[in-house]
């Protein structure tokens, strides 16, 4: 079995993959990206891959349904990239546990969004900050990846599936279901 193959062996929580799909993607970009610390472009890269495993390049966003389609051995992987490269600074499980600690659920929490928000650097004194104005010097724990196609326009709601989607394919605590005010 050849390594792409492998990499995306299903796991009992993963559906179906489309192997066109799966066939087109290729690491390799992205790591060279992330092994010379260009963030911002291994962001782009980033977002490009997701779009491009549940086959919404077309519309750039993702909806909830989507997210569940990510097959657990690309999410993880994602992962590991971005965690190797930045030395445990950035990556989805880094999100994922910052997610928890601001009171993120699984469903929409406008309060726990903005908490989320200030943690990873993306709101700042009740700003929501440009991701193309920022520098990629001295990005806070978490920045990235920043998630383009899950928070597209006010799409922020999604980001509890999202993170709900990489607990179980992280062995991580299932996120609550419960809306907290």
């Amino acid at each position: 079995m050849s390594q792409q193959n492998e990499l995306f062996s299903q796991s009992p929580s993963d559906p179906p993959p489309d192997t066109r799909l799966q066939d087109a993607l290729d690491f390799t970009h992205l790591t060279d990206l992330l092994a010379t610390h260009r963030w911002l472009e291994a962001d782009q890269e980033t977002d490009r891959l997701i779009l491009t495993i549940v086959g919404r390049t077309a519309t750039g966003w993702l909806r909830v349904e989507d997210i569940s389609q990510v097959p657990c051995t690309f999410l993880t992987t994602l992962d590991y990239l971005w965690s190797q490269a930045s030395e445990g600074a950035f990556g989805f499980f880094v999100q994922y546990h910052l997610w928890v600690e601001s009171g993120g659920t699984q469903s929409p929490n406008w309060a726990s969004w903005q908490k989320f928000g200030e943690q990873v650097g993306w709101l700042r004194d009740g700003q929501w900050l440009s991701h193309s104005l920022i520098t990629a010097s001295k990005l806070p724990k978490g920045y990235l990846p920043f998630n383009h196609s899950i928070i597209a326009g006010s799409g922020w709601f999604r980001l509890g599936a999202f993170y709900s989607r990489l607990a179980v394919c992280g062995g991580l605590p299932p996120l609550s279901n419960a809306i907290i005010k």
